[in-house]
């Protein structure tokens, strides 16, 4: 089966992941997990967010991530790649997480006049 795996940080910190079955995807069945996983409930339904870790850090906006936290990120990412494809999904990644790298403000106090 073929599913479309979005993914989202909220302004809280929370990893969401969505499934949309490509198949039939006005369908509202649920996707049913055969193979025990430490990520996911056995039925997941479709078009429906799950949290899935915390990051540990308020952000300014909504999928604007430091990055810093692009390794947890993508490791809990592949996490769940895998558990999918072990349960017999082929995996559609869209991503709406944008990470960004802290810009240092200047010292206002350092700089000659």
């Amino acid at each position: 089966m073929n599913v479309t795996l979005k993914s989202k940080v909220t302004k809280k910190g929370d990893l969401c992941i969505c499934l949309i079955d490509e198949n039939f995807p006005i369908n509202g069945d649920d996707l049913v997990l055969y193979e025990k996983t430490n990520t996911f409930p056995p039925i997941i339904k479709n078009k429906r967010y799950y949290k899935m870790m915390n990051i540990g850090e308020v952000l300014e906006t909504d999928n604007l991530v430091p990055i810093k936290y692009k390794t947890p990120i993508d490791h809990k990412m592949n996490e769940i790649k895998d558990d999918l494809k072990n349960n017999g999904f082929h995996v559609n990644d869209k991503s709406k997480i944008i990470f960004k790298q802290h810009v240092k403000s200047e010292r206002k106090s350092c700089s000659c006049l």
